[in-house]
């Protein structure tokens, strides 16, 4: 359907975008998208997840898009760091993504039973609270998360966080 491929793609005509990076075949964008208002067509989209709502399976893809924005702590260069997501999908994507965070075992990194590690300093983890406080100041919705934790003394811990009602003049 060409409506729906150019209503998919409209996100790469916006001016404001540095650069993307599109895997997969010939067939992953449509020929019909205009590249020429992309300024590089290299980077990902600034650390984004993005979620369609003709994904196969919903709950597989929120955990896996769960996944890739909390890997490492979401201390790793090829971590997620916001999740946007197609509106007829939002509501029903983001609480699949919820219920993934909430289920998290936050731990000693090198322990099985572990899926969340530290995060790196006590300094890193003040960031962190003072961003995501930032952000509640300036409209945003903690929709879970957010404590510190403690599970293994001396270590730098906090409950895996998701965050929504984010806008672009908003610090986080």
């Amino acid at each position: 359907n060409p409506l729906l491929d150019h209503q998919r793609f409209a996100i790469l005509a916006d001016r404001r975008l540095v650069g993307v990076d599109l895997e997969g075949d010939d067939q992953t964008v449509p020929r019909q998208v205009d590249f020429t208002q992309i300024d590089m067509l290299i980077e990902k989209l600034v650390g984004a997840v993005v979620a369609f709502a003709d994904a196969p399976n919903l709950a597989q893809a929120a955990r896996v898009s769960a996944m890739g924005l909390f890997r490492n702590s979401g201390q790793v260069c090829v971590a997620g760091s916001r999740l946007l997501v197609q509106r007829d999908i939002h509501d029903e994507f983001v609480q699949a993504v919820v219920q993934v965070a909430q289920q998290l075992r936050v731990g000693h990194p090198l322990s099985v039973d572990t899926d969340i590690g530290a995060i790196s300093s006590a300094r890193q983890l003040e960031r962190v609270k003072a961003m995501l406080a930032r952000a509640e100041q300036q409209g945003a919705q903690r929709l879970c998360g957010g404590a510190s934790l403690e599970p293994v003394p001396g270590g730098f811990y906090m409950q895996p966080t998701v965050v929504a009602g984010v806008t672009a003049d908003m610090d986080i």
